[in-house]
């Protein structure tokens, strides 16, 4: 037994030593796997990102402006070309409060000379996402600190390497026909076409929302059916749809705040101007710049915070409802609807009943052609007091009315 003991202890010994080795190269070519893992993953996400010279420089551009400005934009094709569909310039302030600035795709815009035009989204084009951004910042004079696009072409791609989506799981929020009918589910043609088509009264705010709510289900989806070796690669084909500025932090940070962020928390308004021959949209560049003022000072008020009265100053039936309506629509407490003391106002009045002129401000950029008036009243159920004159749309001119008189 003597003899045994220093053998078996030897062996053991040396048994040991070859499971330690195992263990280290084992633990070695796990740390490998991963830190290639890591390289690779870090690598697609850099596929999104845009780091020429002027998109990180986009970060610097402090101005004047409280807060941040995130830019997001959609790509859409006429034909072969290229063409940004749409565009919402999303205002974060200091306080936390957020803006939405919506601005229609075909936005009339000079092409510099001041003498030639062209529409907004076209700019894409031919400039690609740097001449857009310089563009939006020309029109609001805001700056633009990042910015995000998506290729719409992509959601037919994910929904269709993903298998078709549920029509249970998109939302409706104001119209059921962008759905096909007697269909539990749709292919990637069709939600391509349910994601861009405005529905029958979809306000451009629920429109967004939807939107929203479609592209959080997608990337959910694709997510959950994506294994974890296979995410690098998943990221990879989602870099020909997907462009902007931010790092893979800053989108992973995004992300997480996007799943809870919801339009119905935001203020959306479009910018001012009216819609012009052949369905271009016409901008008020005054009541852009007025509007621009404010978010960059911190000074946008909440719609749901003011109240309004409406009056009839010009006699035509109905016309005190109409307006009414239309500032309820944009998030407006509508307190009073009834007529002015006479109807021989020639321009639209807006009126602040409260020291405090931002409320009145919010309101005079809906109303087209207003004037903006201080005349507070105590004891007043309504901020801010809209008369409706004879020089609003729709109705009849000012000097129609004097020549006739």
């Amino acid at each position: 037994m003597r003899k045994r003991r220093p053998y078996s202890f030897k062996k053991q010994r040396r048994y040991r030593l070859r499971k330690k080795r195992v263990l280290f190269m084992v633990f070695l070519m796990l740390f490998i796997l991963c830190f290639m893992f890591s390289a690779r993953l870090l690598q697609s996400f850099q596929q999104l990102r845009n780091t020429e010279v002027w998109a990180q420089s986009l970060r610097d551009n402090t101005d004047e402006c409280s807060g941040i400005n995130f830019l997001l934009f959609g790509i859409d094709y006429w034909g072969a070309t290229p063409i940004a569909e749409r565009m919402v310039l999303i205002h974060e302030s200091d306080s936390g409060f957020i803006n939405a600035i919506f601005i229609p795709g075909d936005t009339v815009i000079s092409k510099g000379d001041g003498a030639q035009v062209e529409l907004l989204g076209r700019t894409y084009s031919t400039g690609g996402a740097e001449l857009l951004v310089n563009k939006v910042q020309e029109l609001l004079d805001m700056p633009v600190h990042h910015y995000f696009s998506l290729d719409y072409y992509g959601l037919s791609s994910i929904t269709d390497s993903i298998g078709e989506v549920p029509t249970e799981k998109l939302p409706v929020l104001a119209s059921r026909e962008l759905l096909p009918r007697n269909k539990e589910s749709i292919d990637g043609a069709e939600l391509y076409s349910y994601f861009i088509t405005w529905g029958t009264g979809e306000q451009p705010l629920q429109q967004l929302e939807r939107q929203r709510r479609t592209l959080l289900y997608l990337l959910t989806a694709l997510l959950e059916r994506t294994k974890f070796w296979q995410i690098p690669r998943t990221i990879s084909s989602l870099a020909a749809y997907i462009e902007t500025d931010l790092s893979w932090r800053e989108l992973t940070t995004i992300y997480r705040l996007y799943k809870s962020f919801s339009y119905d928390d935001v203020y959306l308004v479009m910018i001012p101007g009216e819609v012009g021959e052949g369905n271009k949209y016409i901008p008020d560049h005054d009541g852009i710049k007025e509007m621009s003022t404010l978010i960059k000072e911190g000074l946008y008020v909440p719609p749901s915070t003011v109240a309004v009265e409406v009056l009839n100053g010009c006699g035509v039936p109905g016309i005190a409802k109409t307006v009414a309506e239309k500032l309820r629509a944009e998030g407006f407490r509508i307190v009073n609807i009834d007529d002015a003391e006479h109807f021989n106002y020639h321009y639209t009045q807006v009126i602040s009943r409260v020291s405090q002129m931002e409320p009145a401000k919010v309101v005079a950029l809906q109303i087209p052609n207003a004037d903006l008036l201080s005349e507070p009243l105590e004891d007043s159920r309504a901020q801010v007091t809209v008369i409706v004159g004879s020089n609003y749309p729709g109705t009849a001119n000012p000097e129609d009315e004097e020549n006739s008189d």
